[in-house]
């Protein structure tokens, strides 16, 4: 008979499932679970004041990782913001945004950019 492993997603280890109930329970593993927590709320307070879409459902930390990465290399990605950090973005270049989508203001911010950067003061993103 086979045992069965169980990945504690807090100290990435296979237990034995016969042994989860004592490991759940130990120092440890309350450390690597309390330190897990931290970085999480950490992330998603991140992703809340850089207005990212979707911030609110997201709970898995590897994401919320690899997305703040992302964000540190590639600033001018404007489709990772949510809709109220694009249109606040358009007022202050001057673009009307009555009934546009997401994607056509962010077109919009794209070619108001690329057109005429000496007239743009610096825009903070």
């Amino acid at each position: 008979m086979e045992r069965k492993k169980i990945e504690c997603p807090y100290c990435k280890k296979d237990i034995f499932e016969h042994h989860y109930t004592r490991h759940y329970k130990s120092k440890n593993h309350l450390k690597n679970k309390e330190i897990y927590n931290k970085e999480l709320n950490y992330l998603r307070t991140w992703a809340k004041e850089n207005q990212i879409d979707g911030h609110e459902k997201m709970y898995n930390i590897e994401k919320l990782r690899e997305l703040k990465k992302n964000f540190k290399e590639d600033k001018k990605d404007l489709n990772l913001f949510n809709d109220e950090k694009i249109q606040s973005i358009a007022e202050k270049l001057s673009i009307e945004t009555n009934d546009k989508t997401k994607s056509e203001m962010i077109e919009e911010i794209d070619k108001t950019l690329n057109e005429k950067p000496e007239n743009i003061i610096a825009v903070e993103v």
